[in-house]
This record gives C-alpha cells, sequence and structure tokens, in this order.
C-alpha cells in the first residue's frame, strides 16, 4: 500500500441479502444522499472481500460500517478505534464476511501504513435470509449517519475513545 494521503473513505460492509447483516450497506447509501465534505468517498463495499483493502490506498481516514455481535442491544451503536477493543471483539465482527477485522488490518499494516481507521458497529437483530432491516437496526440508521458526520469532523488520529450509542 501507498503512503496515507488525505481525505477519507467511508466503506460501508455486509451482505444485504441477509437482513441486519446488510446494516453497513445501507448506511452507507443514506450517507451517499448526504452532503459530504468534497474529500470523503463512501464505498458501498458489500462483501467484496480482501479486495476492499485496497480501497484505502491514499486516504488519511478511513472509517468502516458493519454490523457487529458485541453483546449489545440490538440497534445499539457502537464506535472505537481497533486498538481500543478487545481482539476477541475485532474477531466477531463479521468484516468482509470471510476474512476478520483483525486479519484484514495485520495485512493492511503488512503492505504499508493504514489510514487512521475507525469502525461503527452497529448491533444486530436478525441475520437470516431475507432483504429488510429488523425495525431496531433500521431505526439506528439516523444515529449511524450522525456518528458517521461526527467521525469526518473531527481531525484523523482524534478520538474520544469507545462511543456507544
Amino acid at each position: 500500500m501507498d503512503q496515507a494521503g488525505s481525505g477519507s473513505i467511508v466503506l460501508g460492509i455486509g451482505n444485504e441479502l441477509m437482513q441486519d447483516d446488510g446494516a453497513g450497506v445501507f448506511a452507507a447509501r443514506l450517507l451517499m444522499q448526504e452532503q459530504l465534505p468534497e474529500d470523503v468517498r463512501v464505498v458501498d463495499g458489500g462483501i467484496a472481500g480482501l479486495d476492499l483493502l485496497f480501497e484505502f490506498e491514499g486516504f488519511e481516514r478511513a472509517v468502516i460500517i458493519d454490523a457487529a455481535d458485541m453483546g449489545k442491544e440490538p440497534g445499539d451503536v457502537l464506535t472505537f478505534k481497533p486498538d481500543e477493543v478487545s481482539v476477541e471483539l475485532l474477531e466477531r465482527i463479521a468484516w468482509l464476511h470471510q476474512v476478520s477485522l483483525v486479519e484484514v488490518l495485520e495485512l493492511g499494516k503488512a503492505l504499508g501504513p493504514l489510514p487512521d481507521v475507525t469502525v461503527v458497529g452497529i448491533q444486530p437483530k436478525v441475520v437470516a435470509s431475507g432483504t429488510e432491516l429488523s425495525p431496531e437496526v433500521e431505526n439506528s440508521m439516523p444515529r449511524i449517519v450522525a456518528e458517521v458526520r461526527r467521525i469526518l469532523e473531527r481531525s484523523p488520529g482524534g478520538h474520544d475513545g469507545p462511543a456507544d450509542s
């Protein structure tokens, strides 16, 4: 990977055919309709796999939005830096749906410097065949959009520690 550059990328990850597992994708699509700074790129990453790692190239900051079994109430949103939480939590995040977030970040570090990464995790209620989000996760979408905007407004590297909402 090349050196981190400028701007931010927001990656919405998930399988939209598995109900709440698609929360990251649904959130990314909402963000695509928002007026964001010109240096922000929003990507519907779906379940593209390791290729998404290369989306980080040229960005100073990356925000990853994904469903994550965090042991919270359905629809709860938790924002954190990967180094602020346990490896066990990172391994439970169904990021890339073939590869864990830990593995992706380790590979990214081996390839070169990663951008400043923040994860916005959404606690799913239902991960089963279907295209509709549960009401709890659907109702969390405005909070997710607001949280991503908050992250984008602060300087890269700045953080408040894990944020629960």
